[in-house]
């Protein structure tokens, strides 16, 4: 209990979200850059520019969102949270296509499902579980955690373009971290 109040304050200190935005950008910044310059030197499918639509959404996303009405306040929701989200920045377009329709066509239908998901949450994106506003309209008529699902099919695609073993731990702990963050959100969400 002790760590959990010690952490919160932490979390919860003026300059840990101007901290963690610049980690994030920086990050964002650098798999921009990768990814660009491996489109143009033909070491990757133009078709991951979906990919980086989609990380560019989620940077303005998080920084138009309000504040929450309730958020996690313990370690490991923020854990998972942090860790889902910048890990598939660190995914290294130099790996080996093992099959490039099949890859191109995930990551095309992944990252047009999740920049669907992003616009239909609107401002109630956040990194963290928190309570914003429960959304039932757009993707989240059909899935109860579209942009989730959309990551998944994103990644499998990604990974028959750009097959290392790096970008498969990551892409292996990156779901894992995500199945852990819609536990923690369902729990604050109701």
């Amino acid at each position: 209990m002790f760590l959990d109040k010690s952490i919160s304050e932490v979390l919860h200190h003026r300059y840990f979200n101007t901290l963690s935005s610049a980690f994030f950008v920086l990050l964002y910044l650098n798999f921009i850059f990768n990814h660009l310059s491996a489109i143009r030197d033909g070491e990757i499918s133009p078709t991951v520019l979906i990919f980086v639509a989609m990380e560019t959404t989620v940077v303005i996303m998080l920084i138009l969102r309000p504040n929450p009405k309730k958020r996690a306040a313990t370690f490991w929701p923020w854990f998972f949270a942090i860790f889902g989200t910048f890990l598939p920045l660190t995914l290294s377009p130099l790996g080996v296509t093992t099959n490039a329709f099949v890859g191109e066509t995930l990551v095309l239908l992944g990252g047009t499902m999740a920049i669907a998901s992003y616009l239909s949450l609107n401002t109630s994106h956040g990194t963290t579980p928190a309570l914003r506003n429960v959304k039932t309209k757009g993707m989240y008529t059909f899935v109860r955690h579209p942009m989730y699902l959309s990551y998944i099919v994103l990644f499998v695609g990604y990974l028959n373009i750009s097959l290392s073993p790096l970008n498969l731990a990551v892409i292996v702990t990156t779901i894992f971290c995500l199945t852990q963050r819609i536990r923690y959100e369902e729990k604050i969400l109701f």
